[in-house]
């Protein structure tokens, strides 16, 4: 396996296109998390009082409506409704992560990882992934991050006010 041995000399430029090329690429997903987690924050923030209202007045008339009641056209027209009224937030948050992914790996199109073989499919190997100590000390990082964030939403929740944005 790759992990069982160290490098000495760094990788031969020949050898890093022609991992460029399989789409092996070395990146960071903090920048595009956070990229996300700011464009979709940024977007509550300017519209999250217009999302509010919207959903306000949906459910005000849905409730109007209930002596006709259908419950297929019910969840048809809030599903459409709702979808139309989040999209800029979901185009906001998809355009983070684009946008997060160019600038850590540049642009990169290969099929290359999308081929399956019979070795990736072995459940022990993939057990082994997931409950490595590597993969327990991530988890640590991203549980402290997300605990970071929500104590700093929190704060800022509690000085600031939702309604005031």
């Amino acid at each position: 396996m790759a992990e069982d041995f160290e490098r000495t000399e760094p990788a031969t430029p020949r050898r890093r296109e022609e991992a460029r090329k399989k789409g092996q690429v070395p990146h960071s997903g903090d920048l595009p998390l956070a990229l996300v987690l700011g464009s979709g924050l940024l977007g509550l923030w300017f519209l999250g009082s217009h999302i509010f209202q919207g959903l306000s007045e949906f459910l005000g008339l849905s409730l109007l409506n209930l002596t006709s009641f259908e419950p297929e056209k019910a969840l048809e027209e809030a599903f459409s409704f709702t979808l139309k009224l989040l999209f800029p937030l979901f185009l906001m948050a998809v355009l983070g992560a684009v946008f997060g992914n160019l600038i850590t790996k540049g642009f990169v199109l290969s099929l290359e990882p999308l081929k399956g073989g019979f070795s990736r499919l072995n459940p022990i190997e993939g057990l082994r992934r997931i409950f490595s100590l590597n993969a327990l000390f991530e988890l640590g990082k991203s549980l402290l991050k997300v605990a970071l964030l929500g104590v700093v939403g929190l704060f800022w929740f509690l000085r600031e006010g939702f309604g005031k944005a």
